[in-house]
């Protein structure tokens, strides 16, 4: 069963679900040993002509910062391909840029980086580190951790919400100079330990905030979120309010517009709307499409990071673009706490 660990600094909340599943493929195709270097030589192999489809018409999506459909589309494949290493570096390419680019379009995380101090923040890597090695079914594979913790960061500074919140104003060529430094931080050091793994850490973000005035905390937030998605797919890290917000919806109450969704190419479809939420009291019916979100178009950012925008403060008002039946309206909507009924469409069977 997998269990859980809650941990409180300063009134900042966490959570990391830990599985009791061995490591996923993804990390044991790259092979990476406690002690190594961060370099790794690919073994030559002959791709299949249908992942090599695969692989392009993931490319489109990717050019378009379609990152959540490229990835659903890699995974779909893996399924039939999982001894692919050419589509677990996809995978992993395309959930690293999709994870970064939805925690900056996430206010809740927005926020936690914001107003964390850089005591807690390191605090918080220490505390997940330590709690990976004491309670992990399996020993840290270190470098594995820190590697996707660089990849974020190598995502992040060329991610272009990252660089509105957290880089205004730098251009192309100190960025990829900051980039050219970490690797050379990273070619230098040995990760065989827990403390290898905070030290480094600490030492890319020194890098960042002397080359780009990047603020530690962004940095090692990435890492923090590395060490803990690279263990396995079911293992994640929470901010406070997120957590709070995953609670709320298993105690069958939450803040948002009483909607069920299914992300499309170009859309998101409302599936079903709960009674006297939000979106039924503003006439929003099963079957319309969402095509506008403030402004912003579901084809244009993705159906997932579309989904987040739906996201926000209890009060506050979403805008809404749809289509039904071919016609096109507006409505505004607001965020209110929703309670899902236990049962829905009671009826008596047999009379």
């Amino acid at each position: 069963m997998p269990g859980t660990f809650k941990q409180r600094t300063n009134a900042l909340r966490f959570m990391i679900l830990f599985s009791t599943l061995a490591f996923s493929p993804l990390a044991n195709s790259l092979n990476a040993q406690n002690s190594s270097s961060f370099v790794s030589v690919p073994t030559p192999v002959t791709t299949p002509a249908a992942v090599l489809d695969v692989i392009k018409n993931g490319e489109e999506l990717e050019r378009t910062g379609r990152w959540g459909d490229a990835l659903a589309l890699y995974e779909r494949a893996s399924k039939d391909h999982s001894f692919s290493t050419e589509l677990q570096q996809k995978i992993f390419n395309a959930r690293t840029h999709f994870d970064v680019h939805r925690r900056y379009t996430d206010p809740d995380f927005l926020r936690t980086v914001q107003a964390t101090s850089l005591t807690t923040t390191r605090n918080i890597l220490s505390e997940v580190l330590l709690k990976i090695e004491t309670h992990y079914v399996n020993k840290p594979e270190w470098v594995m951790l820190v590697r996707q913790g660089l990849a974020n960061v190598d995502v992040a500074i060329y991610d272009p919400t990252f660089q509105r919140y957290q880089m205004q104003d730098t251009n192309a060529a100190t960025i990829n100079y900051a980039y050219q430094r970490i690797h050379q931080i990273a070619r230098k050091f040995r990760v065989g330990t827990r403390r290898n793994a905070f030290d480094f850490a600490i030492a890319i973000a020194s890098s960042l905030e002397s080359d780009l005035g990047l603020s530690r905390q962004a940095t090692l937030f990435e890492f923090i979120n590395g060490a803990t998605t690279a263990l396995d797919p079911y293992s994640s890290y929470l901010t406070g309010e997120q957590y709070a917000e995953v609670m709320s919806q298993i105690d069958g109450n939450f803040v948002g517009l009483g909607i069920e969704i299914r992300p499309r190419e170009k859309t998101l479809q409302i599936l079903a709307t709960i009674p006297n939420g939000p979106a039924n009291k503003s006439g929003l019916q099963q079957g319309d499409f969402i095509l506008r979100i403030n402004g912003q178009s579901v084809e244009e950012i993705g159906g997932e990071v579309a989904a987040d925008l739906l996201k926000g403060q209890e009060g506050s008002l979403v805008s809404l673009q749809l289509q039904r039946n071919q016609e096109l309206f507006s409505v505004n909507v607001k965020r209110e706490r929703v309670d899902i009924p236990s049962l829905q469409n009671v009826s008596l069977i047999d009379r």
